[in-house]
């Protein structure tokens, strides 16, 4: 499949769960409201995000242990209220690009600062969720994480140990997006497409799909 532009161009162009409009308007709910100061902005944001990969059934970790219908997505927006200095951090990412190398280490420092301030304030680490939401703001640099995905993508790069990564980087995420850079850089050099993180998703749900079937 990585070979083959077509494949990849059909994968790219097909919505594996139908979530076209909705996907549309989180990016559009992200750019007209980017900052964390304004309460009902912030909570249209989680609250959205959250529910809609839960209703698709794109499942949080297992490691947590607690169900999705459980969970307190008050908490995060209450996590990111008080936490204003991410709106800095955001913008700070908005200045590299793509392929820039410094991009992956900031956006991992960034991603596992926001793992912990929601782990301080429910208990759990929202390494999926963090992805997702990050990914909406931050569409050309955050990769969409969930342990599905994160199997298929290990799978087509026949990787399955993981390296270690500092202390201040959440390892399971640092090993995914490099893999995902990996992945788009193996499809860049087969066909000459270079894929955005959505794209790389989509790659990635269309092969899941094609395993479970």
């Amino acid at each position: 499949m990585l070979h083959q532009r077509a494949k990849i161009e059909q994968a790219i162009c097909t919505d594996a769960w139908d979530w076209g409009a909705q996907i549309s308007y989180l990016y559009s709910l992200c750019r007209k409201y980017p900052k964390h100061k304004e309460p009902d902005q912030v909570e249209a944001k989680v609250w959205r995000i959250g529910r809609l990969y839960r209703n698709v059934n794109v499942r949080r970790d297992k490691s947590i242990g607690i169900p999705e219908d459980d969970f307190d997505y008050s908490k995060v927006v209450t996590a990111f209220l008080s936490h204003p200095e991410i709106d800095g951090m955001i913008d700070d990412l908005r200045l590299y690009g793509i392929d820039d190398r410094g991009t992956l280490h900031e956006s991992l420092l960034l991603h596992n600062y926001m793992i912990e301030i929601i782990l301080k304030k429910t208990g759990t680490e929202e390494r999926a969720l963090v992805s997702k939401y990050l990914h909406f703001h931050l569409p050309r640099i955050f990769f969409i994480y969930d342990s599905r995905t994160d199997f298929v993508v290990k799978k087509l790069l026949f990787l399955f140990k993981n390296n270690e990564a500092p202390s201040s980087i959440d390892e399971s995420y640092n090993q995914f997006a490099e893999n995902c850079m990996a992945l788009r850089a193996l499809i860049n050099a087969k066909t000459g497409m270079l894929l955005d993180p959505r794209e790389i998703d989509k790659v990635l749900l269309s092969r899941m799909k094609h395993l479970e079937t």
